[in-house]
């Protein structure tokens, strides 16, 4: 018994990843309620989840706090771009109805390509931004190199952070469940799986880092 209570044990170790992983949870729910701030709270989010990765010590409200503060310029650019996206897929869509068969059919598959390509983008930028100080324009630059040497990873990643929305497409329950999970443990859990999977595409794109990591 006093083995498993010990610090280094393997049972305290995951009480305190499940504490931190709370925790960062938490914060990332308050920072994101103004929706403005939610590009913010996601690179904070990244960059705590990848100093707990890499067994820095991590006060966890201290440092998200902090990434927080110096991500707010970027994040908030972030978010004001993923909704001028979703604006612009929206009239799309709406005007696309209205075209011949031919032209929807063309300008539709352009859509979809292009909304997968942008999607993936505004998907890997958080994680991207929180580990490396960019511009959005650059980022999205090497990201476009990262994507086409690592399709696989990359499309992981991007199904893990969109894979709750797909709650939306249930009605009233899936919503209702999705609120749910983001109010209680969602961010948190998101957050970790996105930090581990960037972690094996930053150990392709830098191994050396890593390893020194």
């Amino acid at each position: 018994m006093k083995q498993i209570l010990s610090y280094n044990s393997s049972f305290m170790r995951l009480l305190e990843n499940v504490t931190n992983v709370w925790l960062l949870h938490f914060c990332m729910l308050l920072t994101s309620l103004p929706v403005v701030t939610i590009g913010a709270s996601l690179m904070a989010g990244n960059a705590v989840m990848a100093r707990i990765y890499d067994n820095q010590e991590t006060k966890v409200i201290h440092d998200y706090w902090h990434y927080f503060k110096a991500n707010l310029k970027q994040g908030v650019a972030w978010s004001l771009i993923v909704a001028a996206v979703l604006l612009v897929l929206f009239f799309d869509l709406k005007y696309l109805i209205k075209l011949p068969v031919v032209l929807h059919l063309v300008f539709g598959n352009l859509l979809i390509v292009l909304a997968i390509f942008a999607l993936a983008i505004l998907s890997m930028l958080p994680p991207y931004l929180s580990r490396y100080t960019e511009t959005i324009g650059h980022a999205t630059h090497n990201l476009l190199i990262i994507l086409l040497h690592h399709v696989g990873w990359c499309a992981l990643l991007v199904l893990a952070s969109v894979f709750p929305l797909i709650l939306l497409m249930a009605g009233s329950v899936g919503i209702w469940t999705l609120i749910f999970w983001f109010t209680f443990l969602g961010f948190g859990v998101c957050i970790w799986l996105q930090s581990l999977i960037f972690k094996q595409i930053v150990a392709r794109v830098e191994p050396n880092a890593v390893r020194a990591a």
